[in-house]
């Protein structure tokens, strides 16, 4: 029973021992590059914010398209609250109310004036009338005192016409200029009544074109806009993005920025569908250096990538991304994974398979990215390797 046991013991320590895992040496071409992060952003942007109102500076927000939602032409988007404007335009119309009755009863009471100078001007016109009969008469048959005192008669009688037209003429003027005050003033109020009633209904934006609703920041990492927030009118913090036609803004570090040009390859992966790569060109690259944000002081050079169109994946602005920007291509040379490579004091070598297990090989190394690495002497194309430091008894 005893050497069962240690039959038994031996057997699980046997098993637990972790198996050799091996990699194959290959020749392929060798793939150098610089790490690239960045969002994606889209090429047509539309920013929305608070529509221009006369003497209206803080908007309170009461509506919010999702953010990431399809919109069309005329679809809402933004929108805040009207209690401020609704008093503005129950005073305006007040106003212009009162105005209007104003205007009603001034026509009213000049219609009345004007019939009162009508027949006074008549009264006038008929003592003319009588004068003039009474001053026509001839000197032989009328007394010479009362044909004087009829002629004197006429000239008050035109007089005191002439004095009714002008009195009548002035009235009239007078009128019309108020008439025409209070309907100016009646014009002006009722058309900002109509000004007001068009402001309320800007106070719910639509969208101006097709596309996607995205929040926008703001700037100094300022918090994106949500409902129950007061804006300033200079803010815009929504985006309508048009979807076909998407660039990816990226970042690389200042000291890989010399290596980056226009029109070399690029793939990367969107951190929300990492299994789907993507592929492209550095369309531009900026010559000035910025720090990689407010927190983070690391200086950055900005590139902009154009993306070859991929059915497998939607893309939207603000997504995400990491991946390579392809600097220099070996062609063709003899690569082995690197974990299969390991540093010692004599220099780098690497675990060959053998019919009896393993031996040690010292390589030469040449360039090399994050996987692979070059092989320049030591081993050749089929060799197996090991991805683990064995020891020297193989």
């Amino acid at each position: 029973m005893r050497i069962l046991f240690l039959l038994l013991a031996l057997l699980a320590g046997c098993s637990g021992a972790p198996a050799t895992e091996w990699t194959t040496v290959r020749t392929g071409d060798l793939v150098l590059g610089v790490d690239v992060t960045g969002t994606l952003r889209s090429a047509d942007t539309v920013l929305i914010g608070p529509p221009a109102i006369e003497n209206f500076w803080n908007f309170n927000v009461t509506y919010l398209a999702p953010e990431g939602s399809d919109v069309v032409e005329g679809d809402k988007v933004l929108g805040f609250d009207v209690q401020e404007l609704r008093q503005r335009l129950a005073q305006k119309t007040n106003e212009a109310d009162s105005w209007a009755k104003e205007l009603e009863k001034k026509l009213t009471s000049t219609t009345m004036a004007r019939r009162d100078e009508e027949l006074r001007i008549a009264e006038a016109e008929a003592a003319v009338r009588r004068a003039t009969m009474a001053a026509s008469g001839s000197p032989d048959l009328t007394a010479s005192v009362e044909l004087q005192a009829s002629r004197l008669d006429l000239q008050l009688a035109e007089a005191a016409l002439e004095a009714e037209l002008s009195k009548v003429s002035a009235a009239t003027r007078r009128d019309a200029a108020e008439i025409e005050t209070v309907e100016r003033t009646l014009s002006r109020a009722r058309e900002r009544v109509s000004e007001l009633e068009r402001d309320i209904e800007r106070m719910m934006v639509k969208a101006p074109r097709p596309g996607a609703v995205l929040y926008a920041g703001g700037g100094r990492d300022r918090e994106k806009v949500k409902i129950g927030d007061r804006l300033w009118r200079g803010r815009k913090p929504l985006e309508i993005v048009a979807l076909d036609d998407i660039h990816a803004d990226g970042e690389v570090d200042e000291m890989d920025g010399s290596r980056i040009a226009v029109g070399q390859p690029v793939k990367l992966r969107l951190d929300a569908n990492p299994d789907v790569e993507l592929t492209g060109e550095v369309a531009s690259v900026l010559k000035s250096v910025k720090r990689r944000s407010r927190e983070d002081p690391r200086k950055v050079v900005r590139v902009t990538v154009t993306l070859t169109p991929n059915d497998a994946v939607q893309l939207r602005p603000g997504m995400r991304f990491r991946g390579t920007i392809e600097t220099e291509r070996i062609a063709q040379t003899l690569l082995v994974e690197a974990d299969a490579v390991f540093l010692g004091p004599e220099g780098a070598r690497a675990w060959r398979q053998t019919g009896r297990g393993a031996e040690p090989v010292t390589v030469e190394l040449g360039a090399r990215n994050g996987t692979d690495v070059q092989l320049v002497k030591g081993l050749a194309e089929g060799d197996r390797v090991s991805r683990s430091e064995l020891g020297d008894d193989g």
